[in-house]
């Protein structure tokens, strides 16, 4: 995958620092590095692992189906639109940041928390995209593909969209929240977990009961 180039005609909908809860603390080389190549990780504000705590920090828990993808479109990153700063990397020598996001849309199936419904559609927006046949994703969170089927735990970002959108907008809380399911089983898709490939696969049914044990709060058990 080579380095991503600046594509016309897209309209950057948001500032990609504060909508999507990544790069926006990133110094400028952690940038270039993230512009540069799908080896690069981005920098994430949630730091949650562990199931139970993604399901208490996430907005909408959900299992969704990807039925379509939009094409990519490209947005400087906030910092780089200050002039000053952009002068400043050009007089270096060294090109402005430009990051493809991809807007997948998925059909949920299965609701564990938050204010949707079974049947709803929604946008999960991503960093990286297939531009002129070039892919650029980021290693920690891969391209989804129309047809996979994945458990979620998202942050919804739809009032920080620049232009109202026929969907609502969400974005997963770091590389951990995300797992594709494949019929009764799950698999981690990111290197930001280290897998032993002697342990058991990871079960659907498991990652439910763990989700569930989360979101019940002690007011809604029946009292003996």
């Amino acid at each position: 995958m080579r380095k991503v180039r600046t594509v016309s005609g897209f309209v950057a909908l948001f500032a990609a620092s504060a909508a999507f809860g990544y790069f926006s603390q990133a110094p400028s080389s952690q940038l270039d590095r993230v512009h540069g190549g799908p080896e690069s990780t981005a920098i994430w504000n949630h730091s949650a692992l562990a199931p139970a705590e993604l399901a208490k920090q996430a907005e909408v828990v959900v299992r969704a189906q990807v039925v379509d993808q939009a094409e990519p479109f490209i947005v400087t990153p906030e910092p780089f639109l200050d002039p000053a700063v952009a002068n400043s990397v050009i007089a270096q020598g060294r090109p402005i940041p430009q990051l493809p996001f991809t807007a997948s849309e998925f059909e949920i199936l299965e609701v564990y928390s938050g204010k949707v419904s079974v049947g709803d559609r929604i946008q999960l927006m991503q960093t990286g995209g297939i531009i002129k046949g070039e892919k650029s994703e980021i290693s920690d969170d891969p391209l989804y593909q129309v047809g996979t089927e994945h458990v979620l735990f998202l942050r919804d970002v739809s009032s920080e969209m620049k232009q109202p959108q026929a969907l609502p907008v969400l974005v997963t809380l770091n590389p951990a929240s995300r797992y594709r399911v494949i019929g009764s089983q799950l698999e981690a898709q990111s290197s930001f977990f280290a897998q032993d490939p002697a342990a058991a696969p990871l079960e659907l049914a498991s990652l439910e009961a763990e989700i569930r044990a989360a979101i019940t709060k002690p007011s809604d058990l029946t009292q003996p």
